[in-house]
């Protein structure tokens, strides 16, 4: 229950910053009505979500036909986190409102659907949360990766690690821009002995949640590529060189490439994990991609590329590992370099990772690979 708890809070949390910046006149109001509505969203807006509801009760009762309305009750249920009447508000509407009322709320980040299915989790009503889920995706598949990560929550929490995985790529491939299905696959990817994409992903979720820094999971997943990336380093070290002349190996895979290229680069790292060998490490990393005939675009590389380009992938490096590696080093480093980070962080706002091209590793054969002799995890109502 524990990734459930959090990703609900998660949509609660982004509902909650971003309240009432999307919100749009209700035309269909009556002028007194309006002033209600108004005052509503003050409140909602100030974080008094037990007023806002006292004024919303009277508004549905003067309009009780008024499906917005409903809908609005029901978003302020669910951020007053009183998740059984937000399902009771919510659910009914999912017919009555059409495609577009039932994907726009308060905050364009979060779904009705999407809402409702989180609820229902919440309140471990995992049959109807599924029901809901699966609706959703059937109604409007490209539209909102939210529903993919709570079914692949579904699969964590009954232990079915490999469906769950299964699903958090296919919502990226739906909605390459809902960046909590690259934090989930990642997770799952790091606890296992493939590890390779979960640094690839665990770093472009890094690049996408512009929030995370503003929380402790940002902190603590740097932390988790770090470590991998020595635990990346003894495998590639004990792995063996791909022998593409088999007939097993006609299609070569971006993992193989991407793969071979690290395997090659092994020495740049045998006097430790540094920020700085890892630095260098990842440099030649993509001279050798740039340079490799069988080029495949790729969302990730092709953005340190521009970073590296123009001037900024040290820092980069360092932003990532540097505080990681040693906390007093970090911020000696940070003295000597003084403004570097802020205007890094300034490039950045201004030139964001795009993620039009779907991910081209994810295939069974490496769901296997990787799961078929995983490590033993923890279940989610463990940690």
């Amino acid at each position: 229950m524990f990734y459930i708890i959090r990703f609900v809070f998660c949509i609660w949390f982004i509902a909650s910053v971003s309240f009432i910046v999307q919100a749009q006149p209700n035309a269909s109001l009556s002028p007194e009505i309006e002033q209600m509505h108004e005052n509503a969203i003050q409140y909602a807006k100030r974080g008094n979500y037990k007023d806002a509801l006292l004024i919303y009760k009277q508004m549905t009762t003067l309009q009780p036909t008024n499906s917005v309305l409903q809908k609005e009750v029901g978003e302020i249920y669910f951020l007053n986190k009183d998740y059984k009447e937000a399902v009771k508000k919510l659910k009914p509407l999912l017919k009555k409102l059409s495609q577009q009322e039932r994907l726009t709320t308060f905050n364009s980040a979060t779904s009705i659907p999407e809402i409702v299915a989180g609820s229902q989790l919440y309140l471990k009503k995992y049959h109807a949360s599924f029901k809901t889920i699966k609706q959703g995706i059937a109604n409007y598949p490209n539209a909102n990766g939210g529903l993919y990560t709570i079914k692949g929550l579904v699969y964590e929490d009954k232990h079915k690690k490999l469906k769950a995985l299964n699903t958090y790529i296919r919502g990226i491939k739906q909605d390459t821009g809902c960046y909590s299905n690259y934090y989930y696959a990642a997770k799952i990817y790091l606890h296992s002995r493939n590890v390779v994409p979960g640094l690839l992903l665990a770093e472009m979720y890094l690049n996408l949640d512009f929030d995370a820094d503003m929380n402790t999971q940002k902190t603590d997943l740097k932390k988790e590529i770090f470590e991998k990336y020595k635990e990346l380093y003894e495998n590639l070290l004990v792995s063996k060189e791909p022998n593409y002349n088999k007939a097993q190996s006609k299609a070569i895979t971006f993992e193989d490439k991407v793969t071979a290229i690290l395997k090659k680069l092994t020495p740049v790292l045998s006097d430790g994990i540094t920020t700085e060998n890892l630095t260098m490490f990842r440099t030649r990393f993509l001279i050798e991609w740039l340079d490799t005939a069988n080029y495949t675009p790729f969302p990730l590389f092709d953005y340190e590329h521009m970073l590296a380009a123009n001037g900024y992938f040290d820092i980069y490096n360092q932003k990532l590992f540097g505080e990681t590696e040693d906390t007093l080093q970090y911020k000696a480093w940070n003295q000597f370099h003084a403004g570097d980070i802020q205007r890094l962080d300034s490039f950045i706002n201004a030139n964001k990772m795009k993620t039009d091209v779907f991910i081209p590793f994810f295939n069974k054969r490496y769901y296997k690979k990787s799961f078929f002799k995983v490590k033993k995890m923890k279940g989610l109502s463990e940690i």
